[in-house]
């Protein structure tokens, strides 16, 4: 199939445009609007300030290293354009107009088709990352299975710091799709 070469521009110019208003948007700094953080060895720990997730502890994790984050509590993570779509209740075009703004990044001209189609392929990357949640959720809970992968990782020279760092999980059957579902996911699912 040959693609348009105007189209191949577009999808690199809203790629790197992308990536410069995520480099220029710490999510940990964008958090900070939200909610306080402190340091938990080489991440962040608050209270989630998600909507839909009051909490006394702080189970809203900061990833630096991989600029994401993921709470343990409600079970939502991403990057920070999924920090901002969930706190606002913005779709993807608006959190990057917004965190565009923020960081003083001009908008390069794409048509809103092209948006559209690249928030498609956005919703497959949330989904990807709320399966990676999902999955590392499955890994620190107090199952028979859970347990027997941690002593397994354990002494394959896995710390627990790195499983918390590499969001390392365990599939422990069913459950996922039903999980994608109630997050919204934008994903078709079978």
């Amino acid at each position: 199939m040959h693609r348009d070469s105007s189209k191949v521009q577009h999808d690199f110019q809203m790629r790197d445009y992308v990536e410069q208003v995520r480099e220029s948007s710490p999510i940990e700094e964008i958090t900070r609007e939200y909610t306080e953080l402190k340091p938990a060895g080489k991440v962040l720990q608050g209270l989630c300030p998600l909507p839909g997730h009051c909490e006394t502890e702080g189970s809203f994790t900061i990833y630096p290293q991989s600029q994401s984050f993921y709470c343990f509590g409600c079970r939502r993570g991403g990057d920070v354009f999924d920090l901002v779509m969930a706190r606002e209740g913005l779709s993807f075009p608006e959190a990057l107009r917004l965190l565009a703004k923020r960081a003083n990044v001009s908008l390069p001209r794409v048509s809103a088709e092209h948006i559209r189609q690249f928030d498609d392929e956005r919703a497959g990357q949330d989904a990807l990352s709320l399966a990676t949640g999902f999955y590392h959720q499955q890994l620190m809970e107090n199952t028979k299975l859970a347990l027997w992968c941690m002593d397994y990782l354990h002494k394959r020279g896995v710390t627990h710091d790195s499983i918390k760092e590499l969001r390392l999980g365990v599939a422990s059957g069913s459950g996922l799709i039903d999980f994608l579902r109630s997050k919204g996911s934008k994903t078709r699912l079978r």
